[in-house]
């Protein structure tokens, strides 16, 4: 077991020398919803759909991110989609919900013949107090690298027997959990791991992940701080359509009727005699 701890500088050296680039499918997101399509003109949809048509392409790591921003579903699968099928096998991305809570929100195989197995563990959730390497993470934001997965850390970093099983049919080999970290404070963290793939981890796989991890991490709170003001927007439009008029013939109505005209203020007083 081992704990690596690694400075921006590196991390930015390592992402150069690695090409910096990932492969994104904008085919395999989901439809657009119904207000989606109200926020976007013709001229974007038609955009998006010839996207959609040109099918996976390569982009530079933070153009793609800048592509996802302001959309949380699509900056989580960008960043899925930066490690797997070419760097990992499997990859987990847990998310701090607003009241500081781990919530597991994706688990991304490789092989789309495992997708039933990944469904099973994302119905596992995230316990409090969890020893998993993610949990780990989540907690010091330091990332964790385990260049050999023993049975015993299998033991260890499950919390009760269906999440072993569960993980034990996963099969890792060679694990690393990085922490998604924006604008000072860990937002949440990503996990990847190989089972079928050769070589394990090193510390340049570790390099390589921080990178990738540093721009997702801004998209993420990007997209979480604008989902949160469009709908403190919405909620506060739908009050004001909601507030009924004040009626006609409403009890301050007829109190404004009802209450004399204010006097004119006196003029001079009359000069004695």
């Amino acid at each position: 077991m081992m704990t690596i701890t690694t400075t921006r500088t590196a991390v930015a050296t390592g992402a150069a020398q690695a090409g910096g680039a990932i492969r994104v499918s904008a085919a395999g997101e989901p439809p657009l919803s119904a207000e989606e399509r109200a926020r976007l003109s013709q001229a974007e949809r038609a955009a998006r759909a010839l996207e959609r048509d040109r099918g996976p392409r390569e982009v530079p790591i933070e153009r793609a991110f800048l592509e996802a921003a302001l959309d949380l579903g699509r900056s989580v699968r960008t960043l899925v989609a930066a490690f797997v099928p070419r760097f990992a096998d499997w990859c987990f991305v847990d998310l701090l919900d607003d009241d500081g809570v781990p919530r597991r929100v994706e688990v991304a195989p490789a092989d789309p013949e495992r997708a039933g197995l990944a469904a099973e563990m994302l119905s596992l959730g995230f316990g409090p107090g969890w020893a998993t390497p993610s949990a780990q993470a989540l907690r010091d934001g330091t990332p964790r690298l385990y260049r050999e997965i023993s049975p015993e850390l299998l033991v260890w970093a499950t919390h009760d027997e269906r999440h072993l099983a569960v993980f034990r049919a996963m099969d890792p080999r060679s694990l690393m959990a990085v922490p998604l970290s924006a604008r000072g404070r860990v937002i949440g963290a990503v996990t990847v791991f190989r089972s079928t793939m050769v070589p394990a981890f090193d510390e340049w796989s570790l390099v390589f992940a921080g990178e990738i991890a540093a721009p997702a991490a801004l998209a993420i709170d990007n997209a979480r701080t604008f989902e949160r003001e469009r709908a403190a927007r919405l909620a506060a439009e739908q009050r004001v359509v909601e507030k009924p008029p004040a009626a006609k013939g409403s009890a301050p109505a007829k109190a404004a009727r009802a209450r004399p005209p204010a006097r004119k203020a006196a003029g001079k007083t009359k000069r004695r005699r």
